[in-house]
């Protein structure tokens, strides 16, 4: 699951609509957890995202930051991930909302 902090914090991988080339491992990330960018504040809710990502697959987490303008989307499997990444239509209908795989930064001092 996403978590906010420095222990297994998850970042995005890249700034792009499509980080890292599609569904295909991006920066080496097997996981199914995708980042969310540049979110208007008034849909970055659970409701929302929920309802975006749940088309694609089972949803397991969504962490929200708000004023920062991002989330993280945790999928129950890789190909669910795959497929919300890969769809063509833009996320809830915003073409300034960008996706990218997310990556696990390591804990520090554990």
């Amino acid at each position: 699951a996403a978590q906010g902090g420095a222990d297994g914090e998850a970042t995005a991988a890249a700034p792009s609509r499509h980080a890292g080339g599609r569904g295909r491992g991006a920066a080496g990330f097997e996981g199914s957890s995708l980042h969310v960018g540049n979110v208007p504040r008034e849909l970055c809710d659970v409701g929302n995202l929920m309802g975006h990502f749940g088309k694609f697959g089972r949803v397991l987490n969504v962490k929200l930051y708000p004023e920062a303008r991002y989330a993280f989307v945790d999928f129950s499997s890789r190909l669910e991930a795959v497929a919300a990444l890969d769809a063509p239509e833009p996320v809830m209908g915003r073409p300034e909302i960008r996706l990218g795989w997310a990556t696990r930064q390591p804990a520090a001092g554990r």
